[in-house]
């Protein structure tokens, strides 16, 4: 998401982390029907080309809260109770956003736990050596803090349904 790389859309150049900006500026000021809790995130851009002089972005997203994104759908993980975010869209020209998929607007905060203690990086790392096998060697290529959703809790009624996060 923040490449310099620029490759030529429908209606001129634009580079990877100025289409980033503009999709994420598009999907936030998106008119909503309430008050909006969350932002959206690009986590990861994907760039197919069409034919020799056209390229086209794909954009796996996710919502983004208090600056902590949510675990997403193309990351890889996937645990048992991992429900992950699944906000996408696309660009092929430079002024505009060709597709979006699960903005999730307007879903709601309706309750905060404070985490006081945080696992410190080195020791998440030391952790996750121990526990991996000793006949394989591993390579940690990425680490992050996002919240991960559970399942959904109550009745799938629109505004009775509840997914509790949790940080990961």
């Amino acid at each position: 998401p923040d490449s310099g790389d620029s490759f030529p859309l429908l209606d001129g150049e634009m580079k990877i982390c100025d289409a980033v900006k503009f999709f994420e500026n598009y999907i936030q000021n998106m008119p909503a029907s309430s008050q909006t809790y969350y932002g959206v995130h690009v986590n990861a851009v994907y760039v197919y080309q069409i034919r020799d002089d056209l390229y086209y972005y794909f954009f796996s997203a996710s919502k983004i809260y208090d600056n902590i994104p949510f675990d997403y759908m193309m990351n890889g993980n996937h645990s048992h109770d991992s429900n992950r975010d699944m906000n996408a869209g696309g660009m092929i020209e430079c002024g505009d956003v060709d597709f979006i998929y699960c903005t999730d607007k307007t879903e709601t905060v309706i309750g905060e736990e404070q985490f006081n203690e945080i696992l410190p990086f080195p020791e998440a790392v030391r952790i996750a050596s121990e526990k991996m096998t000793d006949y394989v060697d591993f390579e940690i290529t990425r680490a992050e803090l996002v919240y991960k959703q559970k399942s959904a809790i109550g009745s799938l009624n629109w505004g009775e349904t509840q997914i509790p996060v949790y940080p990961a």
